[in-house]
Parts: C-alpha cells; structure tokens; sequence
C-alpha cells in the first residue's frame, strides 16, 4: 500500500503552492510587458489620427476599429 505522511503532503502541497505563485508572478510580468507594448503603439496611432486630422485639407478620413498591420 502506498502510505502517504501528512508532513510529505503538506511539503508538497506548499511546492505546488509555490509553483503555482511564481507561474502567477510570471504570467503577471508579461501581461504588464505586453500591456507596455500595446499602450506604445497607441500611442502612436493617437499621435499619426491627430497629426492626420490636422494635415486633413478637408478631406473625410475613416478609422477603422482593427489594425491588422499592429500585429507581432
């Protein structure tokens, strides 16, 4: 029979704890990452729709919602 002491099951149930935490912390890191990335591109879109608005001559311009040429 496989016995398993509780002193065992709780160490592993706090590295699986832990584990799970640094995966946490990680993901975390690289949504912030991303989250940095995609505010710089707003950025700049924001700052080329205005620039364009301002240069516009009267001429209509259309935004559109999706911008493929944003993509990685």
């Amino acid at each position: 029979m496989n016995n398993i002491q509780t002193d065992d099951a709780d160490e592993t149930f706090v590295s699986y704890h832990d584990l799970n935490m640094v995966r946490k912390k990680e993901l975390l890191l690289t949504l912030r990452q991303e989250n940095k990335q995609l505010n710089n591109k707003l950025k700049i879109l924001n700052e080329a729709i205005d620039a364009l608005k301002d240069n516009n001559g009267g001429e209509k311009i259309t935004f559109y919602d999706e911008v493929d040429f944003l993509s990685n």
